[in-house]
């Protein structure tokens, strides 16, 4: 009997040094749940403006799928902040829109109480998961 997962294999989030006409890359693999997506550099924007602010030099990120031809899921990657938008373009059904709202900075306490948040639930994600999480390696606490 097959183990949910036990085919699904880690990609890579975004590469390094990331910029307009380097090659695609494979995001991830889950056959289990026909997750196959694909990524690559779009483009670089100037400026771009949402509720919380506006970023300059905006990475582009067009994300596709196997199962969805012609369908492009669009990351706006603001250095320092991280995602501040997504956006669709092409056949996306979904079209899913989402923009940052509002940054809000944890003083040292709440951060020291999240990141014992985050430990107790990969704890419990190796104890009721051992199929999915026995071959990886634990967070290690910065």
């Amino acid at each position: 009997m097959a183990v949910p997962f036990q085919e699904a294999k880690p990609g890579i989030h975004m590469r390094e040094n990331p910029k307009p006409g380097t090659p695609g890359y494979r995001m991830g693999f889950a056959p289990e749940v026909k997750w196959y997506d694909r990524a690559k550099v779009h483009t670089i924007e100037p400026e771009v403006c949402v509720p919380a602010g506006c970023y300059r030099d905006v990475l582009v990120i067009d994300e596709t799928a196997d199962s969805e031809p012609g369908a492009h899921q669009y990351k706006y990657y603001a250095r320092g902040v991280g995602d501040i938008k997504i956006g669709w373009g092409g056949d996306d059904l979904s079209r899913e829109v989402l923009e940052l709202v509002k940054i809000v900075n944890l003083d040292e306490q709440r951060l020291e109480e999240v990141r014992r948040e985050v430990l107790d639930l990969e704890s419990r994600a190796y104890r009721i998961s051992k199929n999915v999480y026995a071959k990886t390696e634990p967070m290690i606490r910065p």
